[in-house]
């Protein structure tokens, strides 16, 4: 366990202008990526060129249960987060970071210094996690086994310069978001083509509209799907892409690649490359992007700032951590 670590769950954490490596591990589980920021002796440093030494260096520090007004010099005075320290903190001073988990967003307000940087250290090597993640509440029942709650925001962005999209955790484990064929939450981080529908053919196929036949949607109402999302492999299935279903029926799925800053080219063109990507039986794809998809233990799904979540026990939200 690196002494200090930084998870990403959520919400985009802010990137520091730091001379540090990244390494990229996975929770036993396989719930989540976890990030651990290393340098030198396991301290996270920010020393680039511009920063000015100042006074005698200042140990500041930071625990859950303190307070941002607070002096923060001192283990029986430390500031509540770590965005307080970074905001204080001068070339050559260190923040001593207690244990615990902090949901914040952490931009230094200001460089080190070449021989005098701006430390961040977890006190006592204590495990010290930065999570981008929000925590939900505010719930109530919805229907059968699902809740709702508040949710007035969103990371499903599509522009050019930022492409995510939403994940939710219940008690530290990734759910999955409302989808057909169902998949547990221990397969939503390494889906395989078992996890896939596979179509028996298609046809209608023009550069951004295309038709997928397939039995197995015999047991899928018709229209269910309708207006929602088609994650697919066209041609070899090596490369997958995402686009709208304009209609879905009990035997098939049709679909049109809209303009999309995730997708190549920003549009996604299916009779380029010689046909290597030209829609046929044999694709492997999953229908996703509708409430009414939700219908299986450990799926949510987000819409008009709410969100809908049916636990893995199939109980209430009360007693877990969802984020």
């Amino acid at each position: 366990m690196w002494p200090v670590e930084w998870r990403l769950t959520g919400r985009a954490i802010s990137a520091i202008n730091t001379n540090m490596r990244i390494i990229v591990h996975k929770s036993p589980d396989y719930s989540e990526l976890r990030f651990a920021v290393v340098v030198i002796g396991l301290i996270l440093a920010i020393g680039v060129p511009g920063g000015q030494a100042g006074a005698a260096p200042v140990a500041y520090y930071v625990a859950t249960t303190g307070s941002d007004g607070n002096a923060g010099t001192s283990l029986a005075a430390p500031f509540a987060t770590i965005q307080k320290c970074a905001s204080v903190a001068q070339a050559g001073d260190t923040c001593w970071i207690r244990g615990g988990v902090y949901r914040e967003t952490v931009r230094p307000a200001r460089s080190g210094a070449s021989g005098a940087p701006i430390t961040f250290r977890a006190y006592n090597d204590e495990v010290v996690i930065i999570s981008g993640a929000d925590v939900i509440s505010g719930w109530s029942h919805y229907s059968g086994n699902i809740y709702q709650a508040p949710m007035p925001w969103s990371m499903n962005v599509r522009d050019p310069a930022r492409i995510t999209n939403n994940q939710v955790f219940v008690d530290g484990v990734m759910m999955v978001e409302a989808r057909w064929p169902n998949i547990a939450p221990d397969r939503a981080t390494r889906l395989t083509n078992a996890d896939l529908a596979r179509a028996d053919g298609a046809s209608g196929i023009s550069q951004h509209v295309a038709t997928y036949q397939d039995a197995a949607l015999s047991g899928v109402p018709s229209g269910l799907f309708s207006g929602g999302k088609i994650n697919f492999g066209p041609g070899t299935n090596i490369v997958y892409t995402t686009c709208d279903i304009t209609s879905q029926t009990s035997s098939g799925v049709s679909l049109q690649c809209n303009p999309d800053a995730a997708a190549w080219g920003a549009r996604s063109s299916l009779t380029t490359q010689d046909d290597l990507l030209k829609p046929q039986g044999g694709n492997y794809y999953f229908l996703w992007g509708k409430l009414a998809a939700l219908d299986a233990a450990g799926e949510w799904f987000w819409q008009n700032n709410t969100l809908y979540l049916w636990l893995p026990d199939g109980g209430t939200p009360s007693g877990h951590v969802v984020e």
